[in-house]
Parts: structure tokens; C-alpha cells; sequence
């Protein structure tokens, strides 16, 4: 499925993340945004697409999220 399909009315993309309880690394899915490029191999400059909301980041603590209100 195309990236654009995932947008949301607002051009944003919300992904699920998920917790190994191992490790304690996130992944991401639905979609899986984690297979960009490194920012030294980003000739295309795809990683300046991600960008926060203001005053917000791209990944918070759930404790955080009600700080910064985001329609989905």
C-alpha cells in the first residue's frame, strides 16, 4: 500500500508502535516507518518529510501525549 494511502485528512501519518519487552526497543508498524535512510545516504532528502507539529516530537511517552493534541 502507498505511504500517501496512510495520511491522514491533516497530510499526517500515524504509525502503531510496538515495545519489546526484551530489549526495550520500539518498532514501528502500519505502516512501518523505520526503513529510512541515513542521513549521510539521503540524496532524495526523504527523512525532511518527517516533521513534528509544533511544540510536539515525533515519538513521546504516553504520559506526554496529552500535552500536545493531534487529530488523527
Amino acid at each position: 500500500m502507498p505511504l500517501q494511502e496512510f495520511a491522514s485528512p491533516g497530510s499526517r501519518i500515524h504509525c502503531s508502535l510496538n515495545l519489546n519487552t526484551e530489549t526495550g526497543r520500539l518498532s514501528a508498524r502500519a505502516p512501518n516507518l523505520q526503513n529510512q535512510p541515513a542521513l549521510e545516504k539521503d540524496k532524495y532528502r526523504v527523512r525532511d518529510a518527517f516533521t513534528a507539529v509544533d511544540k510536539c516530537t515525533l515519538v513521546r511517552p504516553p504520559r506526554l501525549a496529552n500535552r500536545c493534541s493531534l487529530s488523527r
